[in-house]
């Protein structure tokens, strides 16, 4: 999955160099037509590394662990858009000849600001959009407990994310978006009566994500 890492910050930092290098070829977008709502489906990677449980020492500890991605968003004008994002993690592994999941399920509502330059374009009129976005991260997660096999430790957590990134625009709609997004979480401690069983405190995030979708 490292890859992934890789390819994004390959495409967010060679890709709008090169449209910039041939940006006198092609015709400029019309006032409005970013504007309306659009949709994607991925993969990527979220970390997954405050989950250490104190009763039984275990912790998945995943700086990069495969997440699956949608997204709903919306631009309300060319530049100015606002955007849902939910991600998926279910992550294995083996305790003393045990094998355990973790789950994780993030979400983002964010604000989004799209660079709608006309050097950012390629041959067919197909649209490269750099943008940024801020807002509220809210994770949850579900760790193995010290009980049974099934038995699951809830934590939770909120923070702000940070995403850069870059939409691909092709005639008729098709869309590949690319993003990297780090964060700061602050997990709630989770306890069972008096004993601890997961820490708080501010958790360091980066998550990255390659979906494809459709801007209607």
């Amino acid at each position: 999955m490292l890859r992934i890492i890789y390819i994004t910050f390959f495409l967010l930092l060679t890709i709008p160099i090169h449209a910039f290098a041939t940006q006198s070829l092609y015709m400029p977008p019309q006032p409005g037509w970013h504007v309306g709502p659009y949709v994607t489906a991925g993969i990527g990677m979220i970390t997954a590394s405050h989950d250490k449980n104190l009763l039984t020492g275990e912790s998945f500890d995943k700086w990069f662990a495969r997440a699956y991605s949608l997204k709903f968003g919306t631009n309300i004008l060319d530049n100015i858009g606002a955007e849902a994002h939910i991600r998926f993690s279910m992550n294995h592994a083996t305790f003393n000849n045990t094998p355990k999941t973790q789950w994780i399920l993030v979400g983002n509502l964010s604000g989004k600001y799209t660079f709608c330059t006309t050097n950012l374009l390629l041959k067919s009129n197909t649209r490269m959009l750099p943008y940024i976005k801020t807002g509220l991260m809210m994770y949850g997660q579900a760790v193995p407990g010290s009980g049974a096999l099934e038995s699951k430790t809830f934590s939770y957590g909120a923070g702000m994310g940070l995403g850069l990134g870059l939409d691909i625009i092709f005639p008729g709609g098709f869309m590949i978006d690319v993003e990297v997004e780090p964060a700061f979480i602050y997990f709630l401690s989770k306890y069972s009566g008096a004993a601890k069983i997961i820490d708080g405190g501010i958790n360091p995030q980066i998550n990255t994500t390659i979906s494809v979708g459709y801007h209607f």
